[in-house]
């Protein structure tokens, strides 16, 4: 399963976008203010709560415009299932974690010593022809 929105199903202008590409469900991804990520970072692993349903690590390729330090870095992406968001609309939370450090090729887990970034985006989940999901 991947999360609509996840760095699979999105073009690449829309995943460089800062959290602000509406979804075609109409919902504005971007969490409201700082204090709304903080309440949801203390809910993570909570029984009630939310959970991360998925990982991934990859290598964030950066642009041509971006200094050297921030291209080829250890990207983490976590989708967060919360069980008790208001609506259908904000049932899934994506975190975007950038590194400040180098991608190893063909190393089986990434070393990572630094936080550059975090990124919190809610998202939804695709219905497939056929009544599965994505």
């Amino acid at each position: 399963m991947v999360p609509k929105g996840s760095r699979d199903d999105l073009d690449e202008l829309a995943r460089d976008l800062s959290g602000v590409v509406p979804d075609v469900d109409g919902l504005d991804r971007k969490f409201q203010d700082l204090s709304e990520c903080i309440q949801f970072a203390k809910r993570i692993g909570k029984k009630d709560g939310v959970q991360a349903k998925y990982f991934q690590e990859f290598e964030y390729k950066g642009k041509a415009t971006h200094p050297e330090w921030k291209r080829n870095t250890v990207e983490r992406e976590v989708w967060f299932q919360d069980t008790n968001a208001a609506d259908e609309l904000h049932k899934w939370v994506v975190a975007h974690i950038h590194t400040g450090n180098k991608w190893k090729e063909g190393a089986k887990q990434q070393y990572v010593d630094s936080i550059a970034q975090v990124n919190l985006r809610h998202c939804t989940i695709r219905n497939q022809v056929g009544g599965g999901k994505t």
